[in-house]
This record gives C-alpha cells, sequence and structure tokens, in this order.
C-alpha cells in the first residue's frame, strides 16, 4: 500500500520516484525498498512533508490525504499579508463545496477528493 500511494502522489505531481528520492536526498531505489522493507520514520515523514499529507496516509491507516492539522499550521504560521497557495486552495474547495451546497449537495471528502485528482490532471496534461 505505501509503495502505490507514493507512486500515486508523485504521479499527481508530475514527477517519477527517481525525482522524488532526488528532492529528498534518499537514496535511488529507497522507496521500492519499501515494497518489501519497512522504511525508517525519518524518511517517511520526509515523504509526507514533501506532498503535504500524513505518515497515516502513507501508510494506509486513513484515506484522508490532506492532513488538514498540518495545513491549518502553515495558514497559522503564514503572515506576510498575502494569501499563502494553500490558502488559496482552502479557499477553492470551500468555494466549490458552497456552491454544491447552494445546489442542495453535500459533497463528502471522497468528492473533494475526486475534484482534486481531476485538477491536477488537467494542470499535468497542459505541462507536458
Amino acid at each position: 500500500m505505501l509503495l502505490e500511494r507514493v507512486k500515486k502522489l508523485c504521479s499527481e505531481k508530475g514527477i517519477t520516484v527517481t525525482q522524488l528520492e532526488d528532492r529528498l536526498n534518499l537514496p535511488h531505489n529507497t522507496v521500492y525498498q519499501w515494497k518489501k522493507r519497512t522504511p525508517s520514520t525519518e524518511r517517511l515523514q520526509k515523504v509526507a512533508d514533501y506532498f503535504d499529507t500524513s505518515v497515516d496516509y502513507l501508510l494506509g491507516r486513513t484515506d484522508e490525504k490532506v492532513d488538514w492539522k498540518k495545513m491549518d499550521e502553515k495558514l497559522a504560521n503564514d503572515n506576510d499579508g498575502y494569501p499563502s497557495k494553500q490558502q488559496e486552495i482552502v479557499k477553492t474547495f470551500e468555494t466549490i463545496a458552497a456552491h454544491a451546497r447552494d445546489r442542495g449537495v453535500e459533497l463528502t471528502e471522497e468528492d473533494m477528493e475526486k475534484i482534486s485528482e481531476y485538477a491536477s490532471l488537467i494542470i499535468n496534461s497542459k505541462k507536458k
């Protein structure tokens, strides 16, 4: 499950597992070894931080991709007077949810994840 989730997150971000390893200064094939070996806590946390998700998500202990606690901390620490990228993303999702409620529909976390995946797909297709 761990390797599959990391591969999926890499795909959504438009990078390869090797590029992830390079960006995090991990030896090559480290992530692929996680299929048979348990990663160190430090390396697992590095990957979770890179993708703004939780270790629990990577390990399959939750399907909640966004680490809302971490997101709240980032938003609270952003005091340069301008909206951060995370604030803009949260505001966008709040707007989408509000439009759905106006139409009598309550979106679930799964619905919002699908919207996020679709948006990533469109963005990544424009990069190529």
